[in-house]
């Protein structure tokens, strides 16, 4: 049977009949399946082949229905093939021949026959190509789309361009020129830059006796290529110029080949294919593309990554595919660039393949220049496929390019071998580890899919603890191959637990293990290189900057930032991002391993380093905020890093985060223990910015780095309550303040008290009762101005106090106590709290009706935290802003406010709260009442969960308002008795009588004096 693919898919069966398949699916599904013959193709594959982006709910069933009707058709007739397609749980694989599929056909006999015309039998090669050519009916997979086919179609074309050529140049070695120019013509005008079918159309004119037409083509070639391309014809299109302008004996169209006594040696050395080979679709895609037309220069492709990656792999699955293309054969030369053995030299490397191209021992030359000469005349008019492989640099590589179109090399090294690309032009393939699909996929073929989908959740976790590197999921894949009685997941914990490079060995080959071949790489660099790569294995977390990298090495920054170049163009190091460096899993642990032979010493200059420079960043960010007392006497350490302002402070703690955050945990348990809680407290600026992630996961190793030092557990604990806040979480908040206080007062630390009282203060402003609050700040406010350690505290204490008065619906008290709050940043020079005085007061002169002065003070406090970059303070003073553009009746600037206050609130429970009160506001203003109400008790029950009094006072006041806007009079009494209850036992007054006014609204004995939920009047 021959399944057809050129043009319309149908099957042939052996006596010549041809079945055609009738429906379009199932076309589809057997295309796909011979697209992949011979490998299993996945059910989802299958699906977005058939139906793209849009299946239907019962796309798994129709595939099923599918490949029962190719099985009918398969098993009609004589052929009884119906188990030719078989199946599994995971998907279908098609078993076919090479010789029973068109295209397998077509590539095969176009590659014998083009080797037939290099060997020197023309004859030879008229006949097979002759019967290769026809088998191309039309467009290969016609109905299949996606970059898979493509390449393949690419391929495929090419390859029939080829052998047209070839044909050609048979025919007209074996005297039949007159045949050539009618089987070339018609593709010289599809395909007009192809200089070589021009130049074999010209010999066959020529030798036709028609020199004036093939004068006429030449003359015509060099028209299209100056209008269209603006170059002239090639070196060879111009010598035959010259010879039929001269009336010389133009050949017999080799083009340069001369004819030898005796036939060309085959040379196909490409070691087996690898089996089970998955992913990387594109990059052989790309690859594909780089081919070109076989005129143009000859291809260099540098394919690089880190040890195990799979570049050869790659290179030899690619190869393979395309090695038909190539009708002058293959070479492969393992350069042994990082081997246990020597590497090969330019000139061992060139007697290789010289001796495989024929050449005796003694006939080989002695100097590399000369070797070198001989190897490109040996491929000359000869396209040829090089494969060197795991080069070690590009002194051993350049010799061994050819000098003539037509043949391809690719390089496979560890290294970048940047000089290929800068010299020669090469293209740069970076491998990366397998995607978690792809690599799941590995796993399958070795272990079988039906074992892989039992522990899908462990088999996920393997890849992980393999960081995606093929040779690890490989080894691991065969220890479980051969324990098919062991589960993945008792794997998975014995890898987890143990030594993950040793057990990543295969059985019996201790060369092929992960860690040889990382101690290859190693060994390649320098001692000081190899010093810098096993440091880094120390560093805490996921990525770091050379100035971190300098600090644990004890070097200069542009030292560091050398060797980190170095190992990232040996693929040692990775660069996700510019001037990040970051290592694979398994290269970590092969580093830190390393680095055991260094001490403790590196370890403690990078914890030194990053305590000095998170505490510049601190002060950058909030100059004079209350700190922990700086740990002098255990300082140590490089110089850290200085910041110029609060933007490149945040910026750079923002990179630093993950780091900062595992050397607080890792000093919590191993020490020093004064690290994890200094900088934790000097991360506090930057958690309170928004940054809430790694809050938690940086205040719970403090507080347990802490214990047994009353005044850290104080500032940890302060640091804890004050996330409570930000989280709504009011309890917990609660809890961290009073164990705040306790151990503040038992280490004799005024300023921590402080903080501790002024923090309660705060919360009851947020819960009530605001007598409660009114208590803690003035208890705060007496211990700042009796000790001088805490005034430091005091601007913060008296805008605290500035926002009880506000609520308490005391104007003048307020503004009295936030006019002192400015005062005291002025003249301490520290204005980190200048923003939110700003607004308290913007807030209190709405109070009082002064809306002028509330605009113009809310737009200052607007730029002063853009400027000190602190998001949750900015969104209230856009939710300020929105409600002021509420008042004067412009809803549409209202919301694109507190669009933005939404985004700038996310994470912060106060703001967010606030901002959707507000939003509910202007959609009922608008009379959209469903959103209004929706987005009110999405306010209500966050604010019901952290007892925040305002926002549940706010969210009442609005379901009210929208109640009576549907004509819900009983309702709306209800939610305005219930905001009424909150702020009468809350004591907040101004909400209060805001209460009483929507109250008596609902009831119909009054009219509301402002709109439910609106601005504070």
């Amino acid at each position: 049977m021959l399944f057809e693919v050129f043009g319309p898919t149908g099957l042939v069966s052996p006596g010549g009949n041809r079945t055609p398949i009738p429906a379009r699916k199932p076309r589809v599904l057997l295309s796909t399946l011979l697209l992949h013959a011979n490998e299993q193709v996945s059910v989802e594959r299958l699906v977005r082949a058939l139906w793209e982006d849009s299946p239907p709910a019962s796309a798994v069933g129709n595939v099923k229905t599918y490949v029962w009707t190719l099985r009918r058709l398969l098993a009609c007739g004589t052929t009884g093939d119906d188990g030719r397609i078989a199946a599994d749980r995971n998907g279908y694989r098609i078993e076919v021949r090479r010789d029973e599929v068109d295209v397998f056909l077509f590539e095969d006999r176009v590659s014998e026959g083009c080797r037939e015309w290099v060997d020197g039998e023309p004859g030879r090669a008229v006949e097979v190509l002759s019967r290769a050519l026809p088998l191309w009916r039309g467009e290969p997979f016609p109905e299949l789309t996606g970059a898979a086919v493509d390449a393949v179609r690419t391929r495929l074309a090419e390859q029939r361009l080829t052998g047209h050529e070839y044909l050609a140049r048979a025919l007209v070695a074996s005297g039949r020129a007159a045949e050539a120019v009618a089987a070339l013509s018609g593709l010289v005008a599809e395909h007009p830059f192809r200089e070589h079918l021009r130049a074999v159309l010209m010999t066959a004119l020529h030798r036709s006796g028609r020199p004036a037409e093939a004068l006429s083509l030449y003359e015509d070639t060099r028209k299209v290529l100056d209008r269209e391309l603006g170059v002239l014809p090639g070196a060879e299109l111009r010598r035959l110029h010259v010879a039929i302008l001269a009336d010389d004996d133009v050949g017999d169209g080799t083009a340069g080949l001369s004819r030898r006594a005796q036939p060309v040696t085959t040379v196909a050395q490409l070691p087996t294919a690898p089996q089970g080979f998955v992913g990387r679709a594109d990059v052989v895609h790309m690859m594909d593309r780089l081919l070109g037309d076989p005129g143009t220069d000859p291809v260099l492709c540098v394919v690089t990554g880190t040890a195990g990656v799979g570049k050869t792999a790659l290179t030899l699955h690619w190869a393979h595919r395309v090695r038909s293309r190539f009708p002058g054969g293959q070479l492969f030369v393992d350069l042994r660039g990082h081997s246990a053995e020597a590497p090969l030299s330019a000139k061992q490397a060139l007697d290789e393949v010289l001796h495989a191209l024929g050449g005796g021992q003694a006939d080989l030359p002695t100097s590399v220049g000369a070797a070198a000469a001989a190897y490109r005349s040996a491929l000359a008019d000869r396209p040829m496929l090089v494969v060197l492989d795991d080069a070690a640099d590009v002194r051993q590589v350049r010799p061994l390019l050819p000098g003539s179109p037509g043949s391809a090399v690719v390089v496979t090294s560890r290294n970048r071998l940047d000089g290929l690309v800068a010299r020669e032009g090469a293209r740069q393939v970076r491998l990366d580890v397998l995607a978690p699909g792809d690599a799941l996929d590995v796993l399958g073929g070795i272990v079988g899919p039906a074992r892989l989908a039992r522990e899908r959740g462990p088999a996920l976790e393997l890849v992980a603890l393999c960081g995606g590197l093929p040779l690890a999921l490989r080894i691991a894949a065969a220890h479980l191959a051969a324990r098919p009685d062991r589960s993945i997941g008792d794997y998975v914990t014995g890898l987890r637990t143990g030594d993950r490079l040793a057990a990543l060995e295969p059985q019996g080959d201790p060369d092929s293990a992960v860690k040889a071949a990382l101690d290859l790489s190693y060994a390649w660099q320098p001692a000081d290189t190899q010093r810098l790569f096993r440091l880094l294995g120390l560093m805490p977390g996921p990525d770091t900057a050379a100035p971190a990298v300098a600090a644990l090495a004890g070097v200069g920054t542009a030292e560091a930032e050398r060797g980190l170049r170095a190992l990232v163009a040996a693929h040692l190091v990775e660069e996700p991002a510019p001037g990040r460096y970051a290592l694979h899993e398994l290269l970590r642990l092969y580093a830190a391993d390393r680095a055991a032979v260094d001490g403790r010493a590196p370890l403690d200059r990078l914890i030194g380093w990053y305590v000095a420079t998170a505490d510049q960043a601190a002060d950058a960010l909030d100059g004079g905020r209350h700190r922990l007392p700086h740990p002098a006497a255990e300082w140590g350490g490089p110089d850290p890093l200085s910041f110029a302002d609060a933007g490149t402070a945040l910026a750079w703690l923002t990179d630093e985060a993950a780091n900062l955050a595992a050397t607080v945990r890792s000093t919590a348990e191993t020490g020093p223990r004064w690290a994890a809680w200094y900088i934790a407290d000097a991360m506090k600026g930057f958690f309170v910015r928004g940054n809430t992630a790694q809050w938690s996961a940086v205040v719970d190793p403090a507080l347990r780095a802490a214990v047994g030092n009353p005044m850290a557990t104080a500032a940890m604990r302060n640091s804890a309550g004050v996330l409570g806040l930000t989280r709504g979480d009011h309890a917990a908040a609660v809890g961290h303040f009073t164990e705040a206080l306790e151990a503040a007062t038992v280490a004799g630390w005024n300023l921590g008290r402080t903080v501790a009282l002024s923090n309660l203060g705060v919360l009851h402003l947020y819960n009530g009762p605001l007598t409660s609050a009114l208590e803690y700040l003035d208890r705060a406010d007496a211990l700042a101005t009796s000790d001088p350690t805490c005034l430091v505290h005091a601007g913060t204490i008296r805008l605290n106090l500035g926002a009880a008065a506000w609520l308490l619906a005391r104007p003048a008290e307020a503004m009295d106590h936030l006019a002192g709050a400015l005062t005291f940043q002025h003249e301490s020079g520290h204005d980190r709290g200048r923003g939110m005085a700003l607004l308290l007061l913007a807030e209190t002169h709405l109070q009082v009706g002064d809306l002028k002065r509330a605009a113009h003070l809310a737009e200052l406090a607007s730029s002063h935290v853009r400027q000190h970059r602190i998001d949750h303070e900015l969104a209230w003073c856009l939710e300020f802003r929105a409600r002021l553009a509420l008042l004067d009746g412009n809803h549409r600037r209202a919301l694109d406010l507190l669009a933005e206050a939404a985004q700038l609130a996310e994470g912060h429970h106060f703001p967010e709260t606030d901002t959707r009160n507000t939003t509910a506001v202007a959609y009922r203003l608008q009379h959209r009442l469903p959103e209004a109400a929706a987005l009110h008790h999405r306010a209500l029950e966050a604010a019901n969960r952290s007892g925040y009094l305002r926002g549940q006072v706010e969210a009442l006041l609005g379901l009210s308002a929208v109640c009576l806007d549907r004509g819900e009079p009983a309702e709306a009494s209800t939610h305005a008795s219930a905001a009424l209850d909150h702020a009468h036992c809350g004591v907040l007054r101004t909400h209060e009588a805001q209460a009483r006014a929507a109250l008596a609204a609902a009831e119909g004995t009054a009219a509301g004096t402002r709109p439910a939920g609106a601005p504070l009047a």
